[in-house]
């Protein structure tokens, strides 16, 4: 099992000396004198738990601290630690909550602004407790009951259960290896916390543009709404496509309310004003069916994962509709094959169906973006600065060497350029504190497809970017981190490109040549 917490770094004779509670360190004050606490203080803040974190107590108040953390064996009980816990990470902003049950011990971790953090650990019998009030006691739409070692979803949406601003909280459990425990394996849960507390509202074009889509996106994405045809958004896993969904069926709707607007989820993720969400439920192909019968202008098909959606939203599109929809996919060009491999599987597909795709008439536009932390306003610090201090290895802890190296290469003022800084009680000792988008938007045209069912995409992402003036989500990124908004390191890994990714593909396509 290879989730750890900061607690596993510590030797045995400590162990009963230290506890992780609600992201903060409690260490007993007798470890003071300790020489390996020096060390462990300096690891915990690399973990993410910063000095304001780490609460010294006496030895019996932390005893007392760790024996109350065992005795949740009540009902009642485990289901208030469940709430709070809710709360914590509705407090804190994160967006996913991860429980691993080890065996010996329950470890929970919050997803914060992408960054992963140690929350909390509890005894394994109280940590599986924790499993199945979750599950079984404040979820839904479960397909049974809890059972551990098991793959399982549900989700919780009684507001009892929520915090304000949180919709719904999606349940999703894994069987994993844990080689602590009795019989060798363990529960991975995993917890979305779905809000609706984003305040954007107005025309579309306002919305995205608060959402964070450039000016010149932003129109691109109103221009594809006013034709029929069929545009996805494609992105990594919580980069916001589902939140940019709903404010584009919500911009149109206030904008064209004469206009049916449906659609097709399952579940629902985000209320939506003034649109009908239609609940698919156990038959998908009976709800796809009754789809043609709706009486529609305008569908989100949601998320399309395999060749029925597929061919649902396909045929939609042929039938004279707007169809918008979200896919996984490496970048925007990638959302044609992925789409066509769907599509191959289909049954009763004949011949290739880039054929029928590639029309600017059907398939309208590609949309590709990823969600990048924003740098604290109040702790961040100029890369001149930055670059002025003498600790090499300080500096390589925040811009290794590569990235710098990079950096320079994209971006010819460095002069706004900063990095992330220590981290401040406004952003909650993180360094970051909001987050933005880095997009690209392809508005087909006729040249464009021609040349992605030629199989030649290099060539039509080059007519992009020359002929079109298509800019990159690399190359939204770097304005950001140009204008002092971004960090160079943080935004590469968030990115899984590097900064210089153009220069680097045109490099190895010369070495091909």
């Amino acid at each position: 099992m290879a989730t750890t917490t900061i607690l596993d770094e510590l030797p045995d004779e400590f162990r009963d000396r230290v506890t992780l509670s609600e992201g903060r360190l409690f260490i007993a004050r007798s470890l003071q004198g300790e020489p390996f606490m020096l060390s462990f203080l300096s690891l915990a803040e690399r973990r993410g738990i910063n000095e304001n974190d780490i609460i010294w107590e006496e030895d019996r108040a932390l005893s007392r601290r760790m024996k109350n953390s065992v005795e949740l064996s009540s009902d009642s009980a485990m289901l208030g630690y469940a709430k709070q816990l809710l709360r914590d990470a509705y407090d804190l902003r994160a967006s996913d909550i991860h429980l691993v049950d080890t065996g010996p011990q329950l470890i929970i971790q919050l997803r914060r602004m992408n960054l992963i953090r140690d929350h909390a650990t509890l005894p394994g019998d109280t940590g599986r407790a924790l499993l199945r009030v979750l599950f079984n006691t404040m979820g839904q739409d479960g397909r049974g009951e809890f059972t551990p070692h098991s793959r399982m979803d549900a989700r919780i949406v009684n507001r009892k259960y929520l915090p304000p601003d949180v919709y719904s909280v999606r349940i999703h459990t894994e069987p994993i290896a844990a080689v602590d425990a009795d019989n060798g394996m363990g529960t991975y849960m995993a917890l979305r916390l779905l809000y609706d507390s984003i305040i954007v509202e107005g025309t579309l074009t306002e919305r995205l543009k608060m959402l964070g889509y450039p000016a010149r996106e932003a129109a691109k994405i109103r221009f594809l709404t006013q034709r029929t045809g069929m545009f996805l958004i494609a992105g990594a896993m919580g980069s916001g496509k589902s939140t940019v969904l709903k404010h584009i069926m919500e911009g149109q709707a206030q904008e064209y309310p004469e206009k049916n607007y449906l659609t097709h989820e399952d579940p629902p993720e985000y209320p939506m004003r003034n649109v009908k969400q239609v609940i698919i439920g156990s038959d998908r192909s009976d709800a796809n069916k009754g789809l043609l019968r709706t009486d529609l202008n305008v569908l989100m098909q949601g998320e399309i994962r395999d060749a029925e959606t597929a061919q649902a939203a396909l045929d939609e599109t042929l039938a004279g509709h707007s169809v918008l929809g979200t896919i996984h996919a490496l970048d925007a060009f990638e959302i044609v094959t992925r789409l066509r491999n769907m599509l191959m599987s289909a049954e009763g597909n004949i011949g290739d169906p880039l054929d029928t795709l590639c029309n600017y008439k059907v398939l309208t536009g590609l949309i590709y973006q990823r969600l990048l932390p924003t740098l604290c306003e109040h702790c961040k610090v100029s890369l001149t600065e930055y670059l002025s201090r003498p600790d090499k290895a300080e500096r390589a802890h925040i811009l290794p060497a590569d990235v710098e190296k990079r950096l320079i290469s994209v971006v010819r003022d460095l002069s706004h350029v900063h990095v992330r800084g220590p981290g401040c009680e406004h952003c909650r000792n993180l360094g970051f504190s909001g987050r933005t988008l880095a997009v690209e938007v392809v508005v087909t045209d006729e040249r464009l497809l021609s040349l992605i069912k030629d199989g030649r995409q290099e060539e039509a992402r080059k007519y992009w970017k020359e002929s079109l003036g298509g800019r990159s989500y690399v190359d939204h990124a770097i304005d950001g981190i140009s204008a002092g908004i971004l960090d160079p390191a943080m935004t590469e890994r968030e990115l899984g490109a590097p900064l210089n990714i153009d220069k680097a593909i045109e490099s190895l396509n010369e070495l091909g040549d």
